[in-house]
């Protein structure tokens, strides 16, 4: 049962009833312990405490007739809530009631201050590893230089180039293709794992790394130096010497070449003409490492495609030579002289070799890699005829060399 209230104060200050307030003192708006009416089936609030009326008490300062004043509270005592704000209570005028947008808005910034704390906690990288999802990110220096070969792999790993790049003591002058494009391609083919670093004796001994470059282990060391509190890598790149490839555009995994001296980061390549008559021997390759002295041959060379093109050119031109009735045929390589027969038309036919242009292996002219040549034997007879049409002679002929112009489109085809 809850104790009883305090007595109602009387006008005149009666005893028991506390004390009576000057008539010159007016009563203190009371302040709101409540902002919104609780919600159908929520729990009230406790019954108040001693000296505190009770609910179903006026409010104070709210007076009966002839009762002026209301009775003030102890310092630090709570008023009771305005009416309405109890369950059962009618809503006052009197007592504005607080927006429940207020609360929301709260909570929603409260939200956000905790999202936005943990995505920069997620953001903040350890030091001396890269982001594993290659998207881009700086580490934080490194602190040893074991934590730079290994956040120096690992950023390779991840196909991270700007990272990679981050542990050069000197960037290289070319970085055209350390990419992350690039390094995609690379990883496709031959990815970096089962990276293992080991700690150096001392701080100017080499630290030896080895890693799984597709199925090939690779073993190396590096050599790294501390540059102003953050520890950087004497070499992460190796240039590569290609030969010249007069004029003829190429790709090195998907990106465009611009010299013939490039700069890669360990992992495999494939040098690509982008003009698909044209392939390059030995362009496909792997870098180990940094420190990799691997020797590298590379020629351009034509592509079965060009290869096709060209000894389809050689059969249609075969075809339409043997056609021309004239002597010596224009582009054909062969020809006929009269020798006092009167002959002025001439029948061709193969005699041998009719598949030989089928067959044919073209070469490319290095000096020159618009032109291929192919060596071969195509044996012909040849009829002629005077002006009546009468049949005055035969004769033999031969083709020993089709060459190509790679440079026409479309391809063409002439014979010796």
């Amino acid at each position: 049962m809850p104790p009883p209230g305090p007595t109602q104060p009387s006008p005149t200050g009666a005893p028991g009833a506390g004390p009576a307030q000057p008539p010159s003192q007016s009563y203190p708006s009371a302040p709101q312990p409540y902002s919104v009416s609780p919600q159908p089936g929520a729990t009230p609030p406790p019954y108040p405490g001693p000296n505190q009326p009770y609910p179903n008490q006026s409010y104070p300062g709210a007076g009966y007739p002839g009762q002026p004043y209301g009775t003030q509270p102890n310092p630090g005592q709570a008023y009771l809530p305005p009416p309405g704000a109890m369950p059962g209570q009618p809503p006052s005028g009197a007592a504005p009631k607080r927006s429940n947008k207020t609360i929301l808005l709260i909570g929603a910034a409260v939200v956000a201050v905790i999202i936005v704390i943990a995505v920069i906690v997620v953001m903040l990288p350890k030091a001396g590893i890269t982001d594993p999802s290659g998207g881009g990110g700086i580490p934080e220096p490194a602190k040893t230089g074991t934590e730079a070969v290994q956040g120096y792999l690992e950023a390779l790993a991840a196909g991270n180039a700007a990272a990679a790049l981050s542990y050069a003591e000197q960037e290289p002058a070319d970085t055209s293709l350390l990419t992350d494009e690039v390094l995609a391609a690379s990883n496709a083919v031959t990815p970096i794992t089962e990276i293992e670093v080991a700690e150096p004796a001392n701080d100017y001994s080499p630290i030896t790394a080895s890693y799984l470059l597709g199925d090939q282990t690779v073993s190396t060391q590096f050599y790294a130096s501390n540059a102003s509190g953050s520890w950087k890598l004497e070499s992460i790149t190796r240039d590569i010497g290609i030969a010249d490839m007069n004029g003829i555009a190429l790709t090195i995994n998907g990106a465009p070449v611009q010299d013939t001296r490039i700069t890669l980061f360990p992992g495999s390549y494939s040098l690509v003409p982008t003009n698909s008559l044209y392939v390059v021997d030995g362009g496909a390759f792997v870098v180990t490492s940094p420190q990799d002295l691997t020797s590298y041959t590379m020629q351009l060379d034509i592509s079965s495609t060009g290869q096709q093109k060209l000894r389809t050119a050689a059969q249609a031109h075969l075809k339409a030579c043997l056609k021309q009735t004239s002597l010596a045929p224009k582009g054909c390589g062969f020809r006929i002289r009269a020798n006092g027969t009167g002959a002025v038309k001439a029948k061709w036919s193969i005699s041998s070799g009719k598949n030989a242009m089928k067959n044919a292996k073209f070469r490319l002219d290095l000096a020159d890699p618009s032109r291929a040549s192919a060596y071969t034997t195509v044996g012909l007879t040849v009829k002629g005829y005077n002006k009546s049409g009468s049949y005055v002679g035969r004769g033999v002929g031969s083709i020993f060399r089709a060459n190509g112009n790679l440079s026409a489109n479309p391809i063409t085809v002439t014979f010796e």
